[in-house]
C-alpha cells in the first residue's frame, strides 16, 4: 500500500524533529500565519468575558431557582399553617361541643337536684307547719284548761 505524499511528509517530520522545529519557527515568524494560528486558538479558548458572561448567567439561574425555592417554601409554610389552623380549629370545636354537652349534663343534674331539694323543703315546710299547728293547739288547749276549771 502506497502512502500519500502528505502522510510521507508527516512521517518525515516525525523522524526529523529538528526539521519540524525549523518549520514551526518559519510558520511562527510569518506574521500572517501567526495571526491565523492565534485567531484559530482564540476561537477555541474561553475568554474572560465568556467566563464573566457564564458566571452572570449562572448567578441569574441560581437566583431564579433560589427565588422559586423561597416561593415554594412560603407556599408550603402557608399550606402547613392553614392545615394546622384547620386541625386546631376542629379540635377546638370538638372540645367546645364536648364542654357544652358536659355543661348541659351538669345543668340537668342541678335542675334535678334543685327539684329534689324543693320537694324536700316542701315536705319539711309541711312538717314544720303541722308541728306548729300541733303546738298551737296544745298551747290553746292548755290555756283553755287553765281558764275553764
Amino acid at each position: 500500500m502506497r502512502m500519500s505524499s502528505a502522510a510521507e511528509i508527516v512521517e518525515m517530520f516525525e523522524e526529523d524533529r529538528s526539521a519540524l522545529k525549523r518549520l514551526v519557527k518559519l510558520i511562527v515568524t510569518e506574521p500572517e500565519l501567526r495571526l491565523i494560528i492565534v485567531e484559530a486558538a482564540l476561537r477555541e479558548i474561553t475568554t474572560k468575558q465568556d467566563l464573566e458572561k457564564h458566571h452572570t448567567m449562572t448567578k441569574k439561574e441560581i437566583e431564579k431557582y433560589y427565588q422559586a425555592y423561597k416561593q415554594d417554601l412560603k407556599e408550603l409554610e402557608e399550606r402547613l399553617r392553614n392545615e394546622f389552623d384547620y386541625k386546631l380549629e376542629m379540635k377546638i370545636d370538638a372540645l367546645r361541643k364536648e364542654l357544652k354537652a358536659e355543661i348541659q349534663g351538669v345543668k340537668n343534674e342541678l335542675k334535678s337536684d334543685i327539684a329534689g331539694l324543693a320537694r324536700e323543703i316542701d315536705k319539711l315546710y309541711k312538717l314544720v307547719m303541722t308541728s306548729l299547728l300541733g303546738i298551737m293547739i296544745t298551747l290553746a288547749t292548755t290555756i283553755l284548761l287553765k281558764i275553764i276549771p
